[in-house]
């Protein structure tokens, strides 16, 4: 029964008498769709348009800091209603694909920093490329290889929380000198027999 008045006769009335009844109406039924988005469009937040089998297409807004597992609810967008009930909403499921540079843990970023034997020794600035913008970090003298910076709100967007971030957390990874010459090899010599 969708929508129309439907006509019976009853079986028990001698007279032959008809009635009428209106079917119910009744919500239509949520559905769920998987979606991909990349890492950058998971930080920035982005548009999408669905095309359905029946060329019916929605427009899908992302918003940013969305993470693998996040349902973004479209409203009245699911399957039609009954009897001019109204249609059932429509649950993306995200799947936030990985990312060569940082690894995501909630909304914090997680990156391995190379920094040269030297500056790790006596300090320096390095730069450090967040997902959006880049920073100079300073490295103090006697940096420990394997040290975490946490830079702070340089990470995700923090879901429904507008204007809030995650932190950068930055783990240092000693670079060591390639191709030392005879000098060079001599001159450590003499800094080992010092210590």
């Amino acid at each position: 029964l969708f929508g129309a008045s439907a006509r019976r006769q009853s079986k028990g009335d001698a007279g032959g008498r008809e009635f009428f009844y209106q079917a119910q109406p009744h919500r239509g039924r949520d559905v769920e769709y998987a979606l991909q988005v990349t890492f950058e469009d998971a930080f920035h937040g982005s548009q999408r348009v669905l095309e359905w089998e029946d060329g019916r297409k929605i427009d899908a807004k992302i918003p940013p800091g969305v993470k693998t597992g996040s349902r973004v609810r479209l409203k009245g967008q699911g399957a039609p209603g009954i009897a001019g009930g109204e249609p059932g909403d429509l649950y993306l499921m995200i799947e936030v694909l990985p990312d060569k540079r940082f690894r995501r843990e909630g909304d914090d970023l997680k990156i391995t920093l190379p920094v040269g034997l030297f500056t790790l020794l006596l300090g320096g600035k390095i730069s450090v490329a967040g997902i959006d913008r880049t920073v100079n970090l300073d490295i103090p003298p006697e940096t420990r290889n394997g040290r975490i910076f946490r830079l702070q709100s340089l990470g995700m967007p923090r879901l429904k929380q507008a204007g809030q971030r995650g932190d950068l957390y930055a783990t240092v990874e000693a670079v060591l000198p390639k191709s030392l010459s005879d000098k060079e090899k001599n001159l450590l010599r003499q800094w080992k027999g010092l210590r």
